[in-house]
C-alpha cells in the first residue's frame, strides 16, 4: 500500500505494475499496486483510466479490451493532445499493431480520416460482432465527435495565432482540407466560418487578401453547405472590402461574390444581397445591384413571386436616390426583360416621381 504522495507518473507498464486508486470503506483514497492488468475486468479498467492521469500510449494499452462504446468516453475524458489523440484512436479503435499513415499536412483530422478509411477492419467500420447497426451508431458518432473536436481545436489555433504568417498557413491548411476532406469541414461549418469571418475583418491587409483569395477556392468545394453560414460570410465580405481602395482586395472580394452566385442556389442569396444593396453606398452598392440583376435573370422563371417581393423594393429605392446610375438602369432592364408590362403595373402604387423615372428608363430599353 502506497501513500497519497505516490504519483501516477511512477506507472511502469513494461514491468506489469500499475498504480491505481481504490476507495476504502471510509472513503479514503489510497494507492494500490497491482502486479498485472491481465485479470482486471473492463469495468475496473474504466474506473482506473477515468481517475488516473496517464500518457496517451499507456491509456491505449490499458483500455485495449474495454467495450468500444466506453472507449469513446475514455478518450474524451482524458482530453488528450492532438498527436496523442491520433495514436490512441488508432490503437483503441483499430489495429494496434499497424503504423500510423504518413501524410504531408500536420492536420489531426486528416490523420484520423486516413485511419478510419485505410486501416479500420470492416467489422469496426460497420458493426462489432454481435452488434446491430443501431448499437454501432453511438460508437461511430463518438469517433466522429472526437475527430470533429480535434479538428476545430487545431484549426482555430492556427487561424487565431498572434503571428500573421501562422494565420496565413492556417488559411492554406483550410483550403487543403476543403479539397481533401470536405465532409469534416462541413461538419464544423459554423466554427470554420467564424474563423474565416475573423480573418476577413482583422486589420492585417495581407491576411484579408489571402482569405479573400482562398474563398474563391473554398466556396466551390463546399457549395450548398454554405447556406448555414451566409449571414456570417456575406456581411464580412461586402461590408469591409467592396469599397476598398486596395485594387487587389476589391478584385478578390468581387471574385468571392461571383463564386457564391455561381455555386449556390441564388434563391438562398437573393434576400441578403438585396438588403446589402439597399444599405451600402458607393461602389459596393453598384456591384451588389449588378449582382442582383444577374440573379433576376436566373431566378425569375422559377421563383417569380420571390423575385418581385425582394427586388422591386430595391428598384423603387434606387429610382428614389440614384435614378441616373448605370446599376439602376441595369436592374430595371433585367426586371423588364422578365416581367414585361407587369413592371409598370407594379409601379402604380409608387410615388409619381418614381413612376416617371421608371418610364424614362424603360423608354431607353
Amino acid at each position: 500500500m502506497q501513500t497519497d504522495s505516490d504519483s501516477s507518473s511512477d506507472v511502469d507498464m513494461q514491468g506489469l505494475s500499475l498504480v491505481t486508486k481504490a476507495i476504502t470503506g471510509s472513503n479514503q483514497i489510497v494507492w494500490q499496486r497491482i502486479p498485472s492488468t491481465d485479470n482486471i475486468p473492463p469495468a475496473r479498467k474504466i474506473y482506473i483510466v477515468s481517475k488516473t492521469k496517464l500518457p496517451g500510449e499507456k491509456v491505449s494499452a490499458l483500455i485495449a479490451d474495454i467495450p468500444a462504446p466506453r472507449k469513446v468516453f475514455i478518450v474524451r475524458k482524458n482530453h488528450l493532445p492532438g498527436e496523442e489523440l491520433i495514436t490512441v484512436a488508432k490503437k483503441v479503435f483499430f489495429d494496434r499493431k499497424t503504423e500510423l499513415p504518413q501524410h504531408s499536412s500536420n492536420s489531426t483530422v486528416q490523420g484520423l480520416r486516413n485511419i478510419s478509411k485505410k486501416s479500420a477492419p470492416a467489422s469496426v467500420q460497420r458493426t462489432l460482432p454481435g452488434q446491430s447497426v443501431s448499437q454501432a451508431e453511438p460508437q461511430d458518432q463518438g469517433i466522429k465527435m472526437v475527430a470533429r473536436n480535434a479538428y476545430i481545436k487545431q484549426m482555430t489555433a492556427k487561424m487565431e495565432s498572434t503571428e500573421f504568417q501562422e494565420r496565413i498557413r492556417g488559411i492554406n491548411q483550410l483550403v487543403e482540407d476543403c479539397h481533401r476532406n470536405p465532409d469534416m469541414v462541413m461538419s464544423c461549418i459554423c466554427p470554420v466560418f467564424d474563423a474565416i469571418r475573423a480573418r476577413l475583418v482583422e486589420s492585417n491587409r495581407k491576411v484579408n487578401l489571402h482569405m479573400l483569395e482562398a474563398l474563391g477556392l473554398i466556396i466551390p468545394q463546399l457549395k450548398e453547405s454554405l447556406s448555414k453560414v451566409l449571414y456570417i460570410l456575406i456581411p464580412a465580405l461586402v461590408n469591409n472590402h467592396l469599397n476598398s481602395k486596395n485594387t487587389a482586395i476589391y478584385s478578390a472580394a468581387l471574385g468571392a461574390i461571383r463564386a457564391l452566385v455561381q455555386n449556390i442556389d441564388n434563391a438562398l442569396l437573393l434576400e441578403i444581397f438585396v438588403t446589402k444593396a439597399q444599405l451600402l453606398s458607393g461602389q459596393a452598392k453598384a456591384d451588389l445591384t449588378d449582382t442582383v440583376a444577374d440573379m433576376v435573370m436566373e431566378l425569375y422563371s422559377r421563383k417569380p413571386k420571390m423575385v418581385e417581393q425582394e427586388v422591386l423594393p430595391l428598384l423603387w429605392h434606387l429610382l428614389a436616390i440614384c435614378k441616373n446610375s448605370r446599376a439602376t438602369a441595369t436592374l430595371c432592364k433585367a426586371l423588364y426583360s422578365q416581367m414585361g408590362p407587369r413592371l409598370r403595373r407594379c409601379a402604380v402604387s409608387q410615388p409619381l416621381s418614381i413612376i416617371k423615372d421608371l418610364n424614362n428608363l424603360l423608354e431607353k430599353v
